[in-house]
């Protein structure tokens, strides 16, 4: 791939929450900075908010002492 087609590229994240592990303990939600984690109160439970696409700082992932919090990698096209 030459470098004109690799500019026109933009790398995010797209963040997975396993419910199985998450504690709902609202730390994740402290430090994102985009707020895009809320807990969902009806739900009771930690989510995201819809169409979420995250800059991939990790500070979610490196706060979550349940490795709940996956940043699954998507390329965009321009």
């Amino acid at each position: 791939m030459n470098t004109v087609a690799q500019a026109k590229k933009h790398l995010a994240y797209r963040i997975r929450i396993k419910s199985d592990k998450c504690q709902s303990c609202k730390k994740c939600i402290v430090v994102c900075s985009k707020q895009y984690i809320i807990f969902d109160e009806k739900l009771k439970k930690t989510r995201l908010k819809r169409g979420s696409i995250c800059v991939g700082c990790n500070k979610c992932t490196k706060v979550c002492a349940y490795r709940a919090i996956v940043l699954d990698p998507v390329i965009f096209d321009e």
